[in-house]
């Protein structure tokens, strides 16, 4: 019985293990089809570094519509714009910003989003936020957006090591905790798949 529980660990731990090397090392570093234009470009916030490459996205023409979800209380469009610099600053139209103030996590980020989506009537939208952020966001995003084209636009923050994030506590513990994040994120997704396709079975 001993030995039985032992090599079940043991199974658990290796497939935990590969799976977060396969998380690790699917981590996104380049931007996919940067120049590409959507109708809507949308940013999670979480980091500064999210916030500017939107408005700088924006302000190159690559979409019509900004939308940040995840937005504090406090925060105007006026405080957005005092991010970037006066030259970036006068190609933007602050009436193409719009500002999420409901979402406090990446499933509400996705539910937010859905729901300016359907408002606005956005087909194609580029999705910023960090690289390690970037799977889950997805996943999340998909499943309430199912008929919208989402073009991922991962950001790599400056103090996360993504190629050598075994070497640096910090990267390593925030992969391990975004990599636990994902499979929550995915049981979620298949256990949904199952209880719909039980009731158009029963159906």
């Amino acid at each position: 019985m001993i030995r039985w529980l032992f090599a079940f660990m043991l199974t658990i731990f290796v497939g935990w293990g590969i799976g977060l090397l396969w998380f690790a090392n699917s981590i996104p570093n380049e931007a996919h089809s940067p120049e590409q234009p959507t109708d809507a470009i949308i940013v999670l916030t979480g980091g500064a570094e999210r916030v500017t490459t939107g408005l700088f996205l924006l302000s190159h023409g690559l979409a019509h519509r900004l939308f940040i979800s995840g937005v504090h209380e406090h925060v105007k469009i006026k405080d957005v714009l005092s991010q970037i610099p006066l030259q970036v600053r006068i190609k933007i139209d602050p009436t193409s910003i719009d500002l999420g103030y409901t979402a406090g996590n990446t499933i509400q980020n996705a539910q937010e989003t859905a729901k300016w989506v359907r408002k606005n009537h956005i087909h194609t939208l580029r999705l910023v936020t960090a690289n390690y952020h970037m799977r889950r966001s997805l996943l999340e995003f998909s499943q309430r957006l199912p008929n919208v084209h989402i073009i991922p636009h991962p950001i790599s923050p400056k103090n996360f090591h993504g190629k050598t994030w075994w070497q640096w506590p910090g990267t390593f513990h925030l992969t391990i905790r975004e990599y636990h994040k994902f499979i929550g994120a995915l049981g979620r997704y298949y256990l949904r798949t199952l209880i719909l396709k039980g009731i158009e079975t029963i159906s």
